[in-house]
């Protein structure tokens, strides 16, 4: 056992690539919850993110410099985030109007850090509610994508193949 939690749950570990660091959730009962990390022998734990709201998904970039989450806060729709593993330099990668989105989530980083693919879920009666996103984490990186997934009510569990030429994912 890693953590020892009382009025918590700790859930969704995501392991570095170098298996030396655990990114994990600790959910409060109040519903909140923030991404923690700690060294792969128990020791070292520290928050990586902390509210106003919850942030949930932890993925690490390919060299384990950074990690992509999914985060709400209070008045806006959950979108994307990515930080240092430190901790330090929290940015917003995606912004999710309220008035037309209902989620970003899922990030899933490509085998060499340059791009993140995620799931969008569109509001205010969009024709195509759910798409699957590939965005350059850099500004000068390639082309944004977008896949429109007709019909689709819901996607997640976005993972790459090894040559970055396929992505696999959930659909309902």
């Amino acid at each position: 056992m890693l953590t020892n939690l009382t009025d918590q749950v700790a859930d969704d570990p995501a392991w570095s690539p170098d298996g030396e660091r655990i990114a994990y959730v600790v959910r409060e009962s109040n519903g909140a919850s923030d991404i923690w990390v700690i060294n792969a022998d128990g020791s070292g734990a520290y928050a990586l993110t902390s509210g106003p709201g919850s942030s949930w998904g932890p993925t690490w970039s390919p060299d384990g410099s950074r990690l992509a989450y999914t985060r709400s806060a209070p008045g806006q729709a959950d979108q994307i985030w990515i930080v240092r593993a430190d901790g330090s330099n929290p940015r917003a990668f995606t912004y999710c109007d309220p008035t037309e989105c209902v989620q970003d989530g899922s990030p899933a980083w490509s085998p060499d850090g340059s791009r993140i693919a995620f799931v969008g879920v569109s509001g205010a009666g969009a024709i195509i509610p759910v798409s699957i996103f590939i965005w350059p984490v850099e500004k000068s990186g390639p082309k944004p994508v977008a896949i429109e997934l007709d019909s689709a009510r819901w996607a997640s569990d976005l993972a790459w193949s090894p040559d970055a030429s396929t992505l696999a994912f959930t659909r309902s």
